[in-house]
């Protein structure tokens, strides 16, 4: 059941990242909503992850294979995130610059 709502975030995550390209004709304040959204997703992502680890390292028999499969996909989760972050920041720097 973990599993597959961190999957659902996943999926969440990577389509408004990939679907929604942030453009430079996109206003500042969609962008600063987008920014917002993927924080506010990352952050539900990482609790739910939080909860079900403390809930499986504190269970009898500590399952090993849903550790590592929550720890890849929220190592990918933060590169995608920081790679979202600094894309932003350049795009709003560029505009301070021109302007």
């Amino acid at each position: 059941m973990i599993e597959s709502i961190l999957g659902d975030l996943l999926t969440v995550f990577l389509d408004i990242l990939i679907f929604n390209p942030s453009h430079p004709k996109t206003s500042k304040k969609r962008r600063l909503i987008r920014l917002i959204l993927i924080s506010l997703i990352f952050i539900v992502y990482l609790s739910i992850f939080a909860i079900s680890l403390f809930i499986t390292i504190s269970s009898i028999q500590f399952d090993k294979t849903l550790a590592i499969k929550m720890g890849i996909v929220t190592s990918l989760l933060l590169s995608i995130l920081l790679v979202f972050s600094v894309k932003v920041y350049n795009q709003w720097k560029k505009s301070q610059s021109s302007n």
